[in-house]
């Protein structure tokens, strides 16, 4: 200790962990310094850590609201395409009782079950309309031509006729015969 006094009565440097250590005041000092910048560490820390919780809590929040809102879409179209079914169901039923095909039940479905059966009532209108149009352009056709009255061929002209006659006329003759 004496070698420590001497350095400090000339003026040279003494270290710190001696003048903490022959000093209570100044250890005492450093002690209340010490503690004050761990508080204050300790403090930042806590508030970090604390930050840090509720950024990942509400980043957790996030993740679970994103997730509930596709679940709820999803599950919104698959109502929404259970209910286009259904109805596409009752509109093939609306055909076959009309007596149309039931095939066309895709094309008129709607967005409503009113829109639907708005389409087919449309439907089987323009598809009689058509159905009879055809049919009565197909039966329409050309005039019919007044069948030929052909000479009658009784039995003597037949009984007077070469072979060679007979073969050229014999769809007449077999008429004659017939009738």
């Amino acid at each position: 200790m004496e070698e420590e006094q001497v350095e400090r009565e000339e003026g040279t440097e003494v270290p710190f962990e001696v003048l903490l250590r022959d000093n209570r005041g100044y250890q005492s000092a450093f002690d209340k310094k010490v503690d004050k910048a761990l508080q204050t560490a300790r403090a930042n820390w806590e508030r970090e850590q604390e930050a840090a919780l509720e950024e990942h809590r509400q980043s957790v929040e996030q993740q679970v609201r994103q997730s509930l809102e596709e679940e709820t879409q999803a599950l919104a179209r698959k109502e929404a395409d259970y209910e286009h079914r259904m109805r596409q169901v009752e509109v093939a039923d609306q055909l076959v009782g009309l007596g149309l095909p039931s095939r066309f039940a895709g094309w008129l479905t709607g967005n409503t079950r009113e829109e639907s059966m708005e389409r087919v009532g449309q439907f089987e209108t323009a598809f009689r309309e058509a159905v009879r149009d055809t049919v009565t352009a197909r039966m329409g056709g050309p005039v019919p031509l007044q069948p030929k009255a052909g000479a009658a061929m009784d039995l003597d002209t037949i009984r007077g006729m070469s072979p060679r006659e007979i073969n050229a006329h014999w769809a007449e003759i077999q008429n004659t015969l017939k009738g």
